[in-house]
Formats: C-alpha cells, structure tokens, sequence
C-alpha cells in the first residue's frame, strides 16, 4: 500500500487544503456549499468563487481517481476496505455523502 497510501495521503491534503482556503475565502458558501444571498448585499456567487469550486471539484476527483484506479489494480487483503473507508471519507468532505 505504499505508494497508493502515499499518492492518496497527497491528494487528500491538497484538497483538504483548498476546502480550507475555498471557505476562507468565500465565507457565504456553508460546509454544504449552499449559499443563502439573501444574508449579503451582493451576490456572493461570483466567477471567482465558481472557480474555486471548479478547482476543489479537480481535487477531489483526482482523488478518487487514485482510489478507483487501485481498485482494479491492487487487490491485497484488507486493501479494498482502506480503500472504501477513504473514499467515502472523500465523499463526506465534497459533501457529497
């Protein structure tokens, strides 16, 4: 599991760390990235906002692709259940679980 653990821990630190910065830097959008523009004078549904989404979407994939590749790549035991723990860990922090 080396590599792969090495290449997902990567991964998920980046965007673990754009999540940060995104929220940092767009306070409006809630963990669940819904937005309420009604609490704000201006639309905080910018351009720029939607490209820090675009790139914490980028991350997330990238991702969950070094996941899915391994699936069909490494089948050693107790790998599948690493590998499904952190996916879904994924999933939970895109908001998407």
């Amino acid at each position: 599991l080396g590599t792969f653990a090495e290449s997902l821990v990567y991964r998920y630190a980046c965007m673990m760390s754009e999540k940060a910065v995104f929220h940092h830097n767009h306070p409006a959008f809630e963990n669940n990235y819904s937005v309420d523009s009604s609490k704000f004078e201006r639309d905080p549904v910018t351009l720029d906002s939607l490209v820090a989404l675009l790139r914490l979407q980028e991350l997330v994939l990238a991702a969950l692709q070094v996941c899915l590749r391994t699936f069909r790549e490494r089948r050693e035991k107790g790998s599948v259940e690493l590998k499904l723990a952190v996916a879904l860990q994924l999933l939970r922090e895109a908001d998407l679980v």
